[in-house]
């Protein structure tokens, strides 16, 4: 485009007035891609027609995987097409991130990514492949996985005043766990950490399965994990539920506060997985994609199975999604800077 915008410009003739006129060739071709413009329009509001790709940038069987593929088996009901969920792991993401920002940007390649691997690997990698925000168009925030912070029975605070106050008296003596260095359950509560004036010590174990035993077992104090990972370990007495660690409260769990209000208002972060596709993508492509997810999400049945999963359905428009990314992206990398968390 940029190629046929320059020779348009050399073959420009003042016509009368001083004003810029195409000559006959040009007026053409304009005359030309004007007439197509319908045809263009046309294939845009016929997606689906064939194929979609959703790509998932982590192994098969996880949280997000299982998510997407019960959203995409609705959407396969709801239009007669064929969704297809494709698992390209690697890189903590970045392999199937990439595949999509080098797709052809026509509405049949699309990317869920997720917390991790749209916002915490910009913020912590040295040479990221591709621009984060560049590459990609926003679709749809597809639902949001609240976490919460939970304590071995053993530490004597039960809530966010009494935790704080806890770890100024006796600073260093706790620790927390995570699923491993930089991931969200190590940021969430090095946000803490920085937002009171506390001092703890990380333990990162090898996934959250480590660490979730780590902390029954009593070697670890505190960790961040998922609502669908502890909600059976809290009724049976093995964690104590302290708050949800987004800024407000879960609709999963209504009678546990949120961080921010037990005395750090600022405090917020959320695990979410949000659909994107490549830099370029029509935005009536991408309007009609957010409105098929908002519908799907919608579903009484699928959200009250979600719902069972831990979690919350949402649907946003490929604008609020932009705006919600990028001031994730924002914090997240001011976050990092502060609690000199070390990049990789």
């Amino acid at each position: 485009l940029a190629g046929d915008a320059a020779a348009q410009g050399r073959h420009r003739r003042h016509g009368p007035g001083g004003e810029l006129t195409l000559p006959r060739l040009t007026r053409r071709a304009a005359l030309g891609g004007a007439l197509a413009l319908p045809l263009a329009a046309r294939a845009q509001d016929a997606w689906p027609s064939r194929p979609v790709r959703w790509v998932i940038p982590f192994p098969a069987g996880g949280g997000v995987d299982v998510v997407s593929r019960l959203i995409t088996a609705r959407l396969n009901e709801a239009t007669g097409r064929s969704f297809v969920v494709e698992n390209i792991a690697g890189g903590s993401g970045v392999i199937g991130s990439q595949a999509v920002a080098r797709a052809e940007p026509d509405g049949y390649t699309l990317l869920m990514q997720t917390y991790s691997s749209a916002v915490v690997n910009p913020s912590v990698m040295r040479n990221l492949p591709y621009d984060p925000v560049a590459a990609f168009a926003p679709v749809s925030l597809v639902a949001m996985m609240p976490m919460l912070i939970v304590a071995h029975p053993s530490v004597p605070a039960r809530t966010v005043p009494e935790l704080i106050a806890l770890l100024r008296a006796n600073p260093g003596r706790y620790n927390y766990g995570s699923s491993g260095p930089r991931t969200l359950p190590h940021l969430a509560m090095a946000m803490f950490a920085q937002q009171a004036g506390v001092q703890m010590e990380h333990v990162a174990y090898r996934g959250t399965g480590p660490a979730a035993q780590a902390l029954l077992s009593g070697e670890i104090s505190l960790l961040v994990d998922s609502i669908a990972a502890q909600r059976g370990h809290i009724p049976a007495g093995g964690v104590r539920r302290i708050a949800v660690i987004t800024r407000t409260r879960s609709a999963l769990l209504p009678d546990v506060p949120a961080v921010a209000e037990g005395g750090l208002p600022e405090f917020n972060l959320s695990f979410w997985a949000a659909m994107f596709g490549p830099a370029g993508l029509p935005p009536a492509i991408a309007e009609r994609q957010a409105t098929l997810i908002r519908e799907t999400m919608r579903e009484p049945a699928l959200a009250a199975r979600l719902a069972d999963m831990g979690v919350e359905t949402v649907g946003s428009t490929p604008a609020e999604l932009g705006t919600f990314f990028r001031e994730s992206l924002r914090a997240t990398r001011d976050l990092v800077a502060r609690a000199n968390i070390a990049l990789e």
